[in-house]
């Protein structure tokens, strides 16, 4: 009988205790029936395709990808896998999202990874598998990291900072002016990054955005979208968002606000990142003029997860 009634508490404890819902992403919703999160696919659109981040770790390769822009397009989140199908992703919050990590080892044979290396360098290639709901039908990506001797990333990535030909500007409407966006080595953003030098993964940049012509403390510049594209046109595809809404897009962590809507400065910090299959790419920025400080304010105590 006493058996029985300490039976009966345990049980009662975690019935209780599994009434709550988890704690959600922000591209999540809570189902009440299963306690789960569920993606809220009102937040995304349908793209055609899937696109993924590539990071290229001191020992390891790991593949990011949305989870729901992946169920939004018919994907089975639950399959992403290397050549090895044991190799599978796992879901996780990055940024405040929800996303899917596949990771392996950089080391021959692990996840069915090739390593083919030289005097001087190891690259490690395997190919992602992504099945969709629909069909079953599996599509594949070739991914590859090249290390230097002794495991340092030297994936080679060389681009270009453009900006959006069109600015927003103010509410009453008042004239054009010129932007401009450099890349510099360090955050006094006095020692500029020339076209001559190469860029690598895992290399940390600074960005600045500044319109030059206005005048200090009467108004400010704020970087509404910040992406890049492996191609010269900003409507082209694959697209990897840096900057939403004046705030990081947070997949994968490659950047980071140092100032924006403040001053007629804005300034971010990049991790260089490899657009898979790309060799190169082309930052594009959008604008929007404010008078005073813009609202609301995207610093490191607005934006989340800086």
């Amino acid at each position: 009988m006493k058996i029985l009634l300490l039976l009966g508490v345990i049980w009662w404890s975690w019935q209780t205790a599994a009434t709550s819902c988890p704690s959600c992403a922000s591209d999540e919703v809570c189902n009440p029936d299963t306690l789960t999160c569920n993606c809220d696919l009102t937040k995304y659109k349908t793209s055609g395709g899937f696109t993924l981040e590539l990071n290229c770790l001191p020992d390891a390769m790991q593949v990011v990808l949305s989870r729901c822009q992946l169920e939004k397009d018919l994907y089975n989140s639950s399959s992403p896998h290397y050549l090895d199908p044991k190799c599978k992703g796992v879901s996780a919050i990055v940024g405040n999202k929800s996303v899917i990590l596949v990771n392996t080892a950089s080391t021959n044979y692990t996840c069915g990874n090739l390593v083919l290396s030289n005097e001087t360098h190891m690259t490690v290639s395997n190919t992602l598998q992504i099945s969709t709901y629909t069909d079953g039908f599996s599509q594949t990506m070739s991914i590859a990291c090249t290390y230097k001797s002794g495991g340092s990333s030297t994936n080679q990535t060389i681009f270009t900072p453009k900006l959006i030909t069109t600015i927003s500007n103010r509410r009453d409407g008042f004239g054009h002016f010129s932007a401009r966006m450099a890349l510099y080595w360090d955050a006094n953003l006095s020692d500029p990054v020339q076209a001559s030098q190469l860029l690598y993964v895992e290399d940390n940049v600074f960005i600045a955005v500044e319109v030059p012509d206005l005048d200090e403390g009467q108004f400010s510049v704020l970087v509404k979208s910040l992406f890049a594209t492996p191609f010269a046109d900003p409507s082209s595809t694959p697209r990897y968002s840096l900057v939403t809404e004046g705030c990081p897009s947070n997949v994968g962590a490659n950047l980071f606000v140092k100032q924006n809507g403040h001053t007629k400065l804005a300034s971010f910090k990049m991790r260089i990142f490899q657009i898979v299959g790309y060799e190169s790419y082309t930052l594009f920025a959008e604008l929007y003029l404010c008078d005073s400080s813009c609202s609301p304010v995207p610093d490191p105590g607005w934006c989340r997860n800086l």
